[in-house]
This record gives structure tokens, C-alpha cells and sequence, in this order.
């Protein structure tokens, strides 16, 4: 039996980090989150986008990726 995952939810957020310094550089922040989860564990990758634009109108973008893996317990302990 194969177990699938199936995105339970995709977040997108805007974080106003946007800067203009004095030689014309134009820095935004992106956040981009999608949530997947099975029975036993939750995988949440995250990745930022850092997105500059210079005095001459380019353009850089640097992404990196945060991953979080959480497992749930499934075992109980009950007192009688």
C-alpha cells in the first residue's frame, strides 16, 4: 500500500522588507509555504525569495529553503 500526500494548505506571504538605500538598491522579501501531510508526519518546506533591483534596473533574485518534518506519535498510553 502506497501513502500519498496531499497538500492540506499553500500559504503565500508578502514580507515588507523593502529597502531603498542611497545608491538606488530596492530589496523585497517573499515567503512561500506549502504544507503537505500523511498520518505520521508533516512536511512543511519553505522557501524565501530575496528579490534586489539596482540602480541600473536589475534584477537579482536568491531563494534558499527551509524544510520541517514533524512526527506525531501514535502510541497511547491509557491508565485503567
Amino acid at each position: 500500500m502506497v501513502g500519498r500526500c496531499i497538500p492540506s494548505f499553500i500559504t503565500f506571504r508578502f514580507l515588507s522588507l523593502s529597502t531603498v538605500s542611497s545608491n538606488g538598491l530596492i530589496r523585497s522579501l517573499y515567503e512561500v509555504t506549502i504544507g503537505a501531510s500523511t498520518g505520521a508526519a508533516s512536511l512543511f518546506p519553505r522557501v524565501f525569495f530575496l528579490t534586489t533591483v539596482r540602480d541600473g534596473g536589475v534584477l537579482v533574485t536568491t531563494f534558499f529553503l527551509l524544510l520541517t518534518i514533524s512526527f506525531r506519535d501514535k502510541t497511547r498510553v491509557e491508565g485503567k
